[in-house]
């Protein structure tokens, strides 16, 4: 079996050697008609569109994985009339974006954690990851409104079976503090998400207000972006996906308060699990054997993070114990460091080369940085109030004793 991978996908030598022949990494941006010539298998991110044009020659593609949750650059229908089995990995970067929120609003109160507690927060889609965000936010208490039309209609219940007692319209979502945006990108059907987020709903947003986008970058244009901070300087825009991408405006970016490079869900556990998933799913539909590795195999163990609660000032418990949570986060995820260091990407090349600029950012993001889910990160419990360890705990740490 011969397997076709995008090079910035982890583990699939190690995941995928017991069934292959053959495996290529290849860049998954430039992958062309020419290279899927007899190819069996395709592992693809959200960067490469499978589409009648690329499939021209994939005379032997038996499986089409993508190691995403989004599937807007998968055609589908075509894999369906070929008979090409499909597979996407649903889930496999929720953590990671969840940390990366978490992370990117405690930046954005660094001079009071604490009062993110008291922030009114919508999300804007509750699948995957807004299901998960909006419970890790409740876990830590704060209020929390869900728009999700689609979920309201069906009566779905959230990530933990309960049926959602919050939903709003995208109008009333547009009255919290933070507003966060995680959901899919779609063109057709009932609730199209394509541009969704106009300018004149962004200004309607309270003084200050946080507006937070790390699902699809397509819900919302960069001339709505643009236009909404242009009339409203005091808006707060945290950017990880753009409209376009690669080839950004750079004019959004010098307008965002915190940008980064669609690597939100780049943790390493997210990584490995969308290639470990897509493995488990190659084993089910073409009835070959499953995986025996699991994600912690495939990665090293996370060394004890010690906080500094001395630092912290214990004289107003609650106040101390999000000093810690937030000192323990930005150790974690740094995304004031990730906004630097994509910044500077950016600024160093012509405009002509800014899209291979972001590649290349995203290319060497896990290399460079491996970052961990909270989930894996275990904290020393000596030293930590009981407030404080309970915090950490809600926030998705692993405290130990």
């Amino acid at each position: 079996m011969r397997i076709l991978a995008d090079e910035n996908m982890p583990a699939v030598a190690r995941l995928f050697a017991d069934v292959a022949t053959e495996i290529r990494t290849v860049p998954g941006r430039t992958l062309t008609p020419e290279q899927l010539a007899a190819v069996d298998v395709l592992l693809v991110r959200s960067v490469t569109r499978v589409d009648a044009a690329l499939l021209a020659q994939a005379s032997q593609l038996r499986f089409v994985g993508t190691a995403t949750i989004g599937t807007d650059h998968i055609d589908q229908p075509l894999l369906q009339q070929r008979q090409i089995a499909f597979a996407s990995a649903p889930g496999c970067n929720a953590a990671g974006v969840v940390d990366y929120v978490l992370g990117a609003l405690l930046a954005q109160y660094a001079d009071n954690p604490a009062a993110l507690a008291q922030a009114r927060v919508a999300v804007v889609g509750a699948g995957n990851v807004g299901g998960r965000l909006t419970t890790r936010l409740r876990a830590l208490g704060l209020a929390v409104m869900v728009c999700d039309p689609p979920r309201e209609q069906a009566c779905l219940p959230d990530q933990d079976g309960v049926s959602e007692p919050c939903f709003v319209s995208l109008q009333e979502a547009f009255t919290a503090d933070i507003v966060c945006c995680h959901t899919p990108y779609t063109r057709a059907g009932d609730w199209p998400t394509h541009h969704m987020i106009s300018a004149d709903l962004l200004q309607q947003l309270p003084l200050r207000a946080l507006f937070l986008n790390a699902g699809r970058g397509g819900v919302v244009s960069s001339a709505a972006l643009l236009a909404a901070t242009r009339a409203r300087p005091d808006l707060r825009l945290v950017l990880d996906v753009w409209d376009p991408e690669p080839d950004l405006p750079l004019a959004l970016l010098e307008r965002a308060v915190m940008g980064t490079g669609h690597i939100a869900g780049y943790s390493a556990e997210g990584r490995v699990r969308g290639t470990l998933m897509l493995r488990q799913a190659l084993a089910e539909k073409l009835d070959l054997p499953p995986p025996e590795l699991k994600v912690q195999d495939l990665l090293p163990p996370v060394p004890p993070l010690r906080l500094d609660s001395d630092a912290a000032g214990a004289e107003q418990p609650v106040a101390q114990a999000w000093q810690l949570l937030q000192q323990a986060v930005l150790q974690v995820c740094d995304p004031l460091g990730d906004d630097a260091r994509f910044r500077a990407a950016l600024h160093a090349v012509p405009a002509a080369r800014r899209g291979q600029a972001f590649d290349q950012y995203r290319k060497t993001y896990a290399a460079e940085r491996d970052r961990r889910e909270l989930a894996s990160v275990p904290v020393e419990r000596a030293g930590l109030s009981a407030t404080a360890a309970d915090l950490l705990h809600r926030a998705g740490f692993a405290v130990h004793s």
